[in-house]
């Protein structure tokens, strides 16, 4: 079956759309991916889209990524690899974020900078509230053994 010259030129034409798009994804997942490296100070020695493997590089996945990208890499702060739990952050919906590994979605076409700084401080506000808690359990565990050991001794 023939195709008509319309159908070519159309389908040059969408080709040519998709590389132009395809680039502009990617450079936008680099300048996250940096911008996420810098706001932690640390470096990033390689990373890609996760839905790759050891033949074919990863890639912007329209259906995979409607919610989150993830994504694969070495992140290194002060000559030493991260921890997973530096890189994270309490998204503007509440939500915590594990940066190590994946970003939302939505960061490729909004202003994302004054979330991932504002979401910073409130992880580690919330770290810091847990550990507060965690030790006023412990506290009150201690309390409660000693007057019981102390009932024991009948004091």
């Amino acid at each position: 079956m023939k195709i008509t010259k319309e159908q070519l030129d159309t389908f040059d034409k969408t080709q040519k759309q998709y590389e132009l798009e395809r680039t502009s994804i990617n450079n936008r997942f680099d300048e996250v991916i940096k911008t996420i490296a810098d706001s932690f100070n640390a470096r990033v020695d390689w990373y890609d889209f996760d839905n790759g493997d050891s033949e074919i590089d990863g890639y912007f996945d329209s259906e995979l990524y409607k919610n989150e990208i993830s994504y694969i890499g070495k992140f290194h702060l002060k000559n030493s690899v991260l921890r997973c739990e530096s890189m994270n952050i309490v998204l503007n919906n509440g939500e915590v974020c594990y940066l190590m590994n994946c970003f939302p979605t939505r960061w490729l076409y909004e202003d994302f900078i004054d979330e991932l700084t504002q979401g910073q401080t409130k992880y580690i506000a919330v770290k810091q509230q847990q550990i507060k808690d965690q030790l006023e359990q412990e506290v009150k565990k201690k309390r409660k053994q000693y007057l019981k050991l102390k009932e024991e001794l009948g004091e």
